[in-house]
């Protein structure tokens, strides 16, 4: 059975009921493979500027959609990208046991857009 933790990181970054809603979603797609509507690309963070210990520590990521996607109703998973992120890892031991990190959006500052 899939067993989900979340760090207090994550607990500060979004209200309870829509953390609640986030770890239920990501639990039934980690039990049954069954991608959520609003879940998109799922990879390890491994580019170069990737820090070494989030590599080692095998840390992994979610894109998911916000009000800037665009995804198209026919696109693959991993053509679905967007700006919002929940990090997570998976257990060393139980491999069905996930740790959500953090949820992430990033923004470029105004002064990038210019």
């Amino acid at each position: 059975m899939v067993a989900v933790f979340t760090s207090r990181i994550i607990g500060k970054s979004m209200p309870e009921g829509q953390l609640k809603d986030l770890v239920e979603d990501f639990r039934n797609y980690k039990s049954t493979g069954h991608r959520p509507e609003n879940f998109g690309r799922d990879v390890a963070y491994d580019s170069d500027v990737t820090l070494r210990i989030v590599r080692e520590e095998e840390v992994q990521h979610i894109h998911l959609k916000d009000a800037d996607s665009n995804w198209p109703v026919r696109a693959m998973q991993f053509q679905m990208t967007s700006d919002c992120h929940l990090l997570y890892c998976q257990g060393a031991i139980n491999d069905d046991h996930y740790l959500s990190v953090s949820y992430t959006h990033l923004t470029l500052p105004t002064s990038e857009l210019v």
